[in-house]
């Protein structure tokens, strides 16, 4: 009897990446130079030595300023649940504003993304799609509206005549990224800003099943009574402004813990624009460098060590892996409180 012997099967075919996914991968890789970029530049300028020694006798610095940031997150979560004041809801706003700072230091397009898991988590305490998506949406507006306040505030507080040359034209172009960020935020709610929160929702729920996509047919109407409601928008930036400008505190106990003392001034100043800086890059992953240089920026104006001001920004990134990770356990809460009982 001849033998038959099975034919080999032939190899799969290579799966080969899709367009959007190389476009992807290529801003990525783009992201990640920009900040290996600026990381290089600042290390190869700004003297950094003794730097470490200091962060670690700043430890306790650190814990000081992770709990006072929860002011802030209440002031911003007060501003958020503003916007929807018929809903007493201020301790979900709270857990939830602490959930969407953590995760913009976690996810892509940051501040985007964490709003999507905001609005969808949102939705579970009887707060309908349309509303908390538009909700988000304001609020991401009203909070850059209050950046700029903050901003031109701090510009304000300068010493006259310590701004000029280079400095002068840095400062303008935070300035001018700023207030760009303001009217996209306008534009972007006009002609379909909802397109990229439904985006964001997409990548959130790819990471995280969990957080379900909800259909928000009336977005548009609900966006627009908002809009309309300016008594509830101008309390919301106020609350913004001033959670922006609380932020100074912490530089001014940083600055205190690493051993130079700076007056409230200084410190409303460079947070101000260290701050802004942080906001000019939200392309890139946790604005790696654009932060530290816009603290080097401010530092140079109102007289503070250079190294000094990267340990000051060292000092908020650390309070912001806390927040990331406490928000994780928080998320991880709201999760289980969620779930069905069997």
């Amino acid at each position: 009897m001849e033998k038959t012997g099975h034919l080999p099967r032939p190899f799969p075919a290579p799966v080969q990446p899709s367009r959007k996914s190389r476009a992807s991968l290529l801003t990525w890789i783009a992201k990640g130079s920009c900040a290996i970029a600026a990381i290089a530049y600042l290390t190869s300028t700004v003297d950094l030595d003794g730097t470490l020694p200091k962060l670690l006798q700043a430890r306790w610095t650190l814990a000081a300023i992770f709990l006072f940031h929860f002011i802030q997150i209440a002031l911003d979560s007060a501003a958020w649940g503003t916007l929807l004041p018929e809903r007493h809801l201020w301790p979900v706003f709270f857990r939830l504003r602490w959930i969407r700072e953590g995760t913009s230091s976690l996810l892509p397009v940051g501040a985007l993304s964490a709003a999507a898991v905001g609005s969808r988590l949102l939705c579970r305490y009887g707060i309908s799609g349309s509303a908390a998506t538009a909700s988000v949406a304001v609020d991401l507006a009203a909070e850059t509206a209050g950046q700029f306040v903050f901003l031109i505030c701090g510009i304000a507080l300068l010493p006259i005549g310590s701004v000029s040359g280079q400095s002068q034209f840095w400062l303008w172009t935070l300035l001018l990224a700023v207030l760009g960020m303001c009217a996209s935020f306008v534009i972007a709610q006009r002609v379909g800003l909802f397109r990229l929160l439904d985006w964001a929702t997409e990548r959130v729920s790819a990471r995280w099943p969990q957080v379900s996509r909800v259909p928000t047919t009336s977005f548009h109407d609900a966006l627009l009574a908002l809009h309309a409601q300016r008594q509830r928008l101008f309390k919301a930036v106020v609350l913004h402004s001033l959670s922006w400008g609380l932020g100074s505190v912490e530089v001014w106990l940083a600055l205190r813990g690493l051993g130079h003392p700076i007056s409230w001034r200084s410190a409303f100043v460079m947070e101000s624009i260290g701050m802004a800086g942080r906001s000019a890059g939200f392309a890139i992953p946790a604005a790696v460098g654009l932060q530290e240089a816009g603290f080097v920026l401010a530092a140079s104006l109102i007289g503070v060590p250079a190294g000094l001001s990267i340990a000051c920004s060292l000092l908020t990134r650390g309070r912001e892996l806390l927040v990331a990770i406490t928000s994780l356990a928080v998320l991880g809460m709201e999760e289980r409180s969620s779930r069905p009982s069997r």
